[in-house]
């Protein structure tokens, strides 16, 4: 292929190895990121003649693409239709509780939760995961909101993780990012230190170029 494809490459400025192919396809998927329907309406030619889907439609709102991939996903491990993601999701909860990794109470909370209209099987899958981690049904419900929020300086990772994270619990973090620590903080704007470690690299920035219902930009 490359026989073919070098010449073309080489006249856009790409070299002609599986490099070029790359660097071609970032450059084609951004025009069309961009909005050019010329680019977009031959891309889709040479994925037809190459036998490949139309590229994503760039009309579509960011939920319906989201939604399009959880079917495709459904699709492949053959879950398709919401009464078979719920056998699943209760095959999973009995299996985790005839494990010991969940309590059986957060069990049965998690059980009634699923086929409800309320939540959705990846919700109850998610908070699954966090059950298994030690949450309380408390938690899980959004019950335990706290009347205020603890402010720590440096905190030990590991308390922090047990006091906080596994229970739920915010807290506003200082001390922890700081350019000693974190040399980004301190290189990143200095633009010319990026000069003299990156200038000869190219960054490959892609846009999925959706909206969300509310019209707001999703990268």
């Amino acid at each position: 292929c490359l026989k073919v494809q070098g010449p073309i490459l080489e006249k856009y400025g790409q070299p002609p190895n599986a490099q070029g192919v790359d660097l071609m396809k970032h450059s084609v998927e951004r025009r069309v990121a961009e909005g050019s329907k010329t680019i977009e309406a031959l891309a889709n030619k040479a994925r037809a003649v190459l036998g490949l889907g139309a590229m994503p439609d760039r009309t579509a709102s960011v939920e319906t693409i989201l939604a399009a991939k959880v079917d495709e996903t459904n699709a492949r491990l053959g879950l398709a239709g919401e009464e078979e993601l719920c056998r699943q999701c209760k095959l999973r909860i009995a299996s985790d509780e005839s494990s010991g990794a969940l309590p059986s109470a957060s069990a049965r909370y998690l059980e009634s939760l699923v086929g409800g209209s309320e939540v959705s099987v990846p919700s109850v899958l998610a908070m699954l995961k966090m059950a298994k981690l030690g949450h309380s049904i408390p938690s899980l419900r959004g019950d335990a909101v706290p009347s205020s929020v603890v402010v720590l300086d440096a905190p030990e990772p590991g308390a922090f993780f047990q006091r906080h994270v596994l229970p739920n619990q915010p807290a506003v973090l200082r001390g922890v990012l700081d350019a000693s620590s974190f040399p980004p903080l301190r290189d990143f704007p200095d633009s010319d230190f990026l000069r003299r470690r990156c200038s000869d690299r190219r960054v490959l920035v892609k846009s999925l170029a959706h909206r969300d219902q509310e019209g707001r930009p999703v990268f």
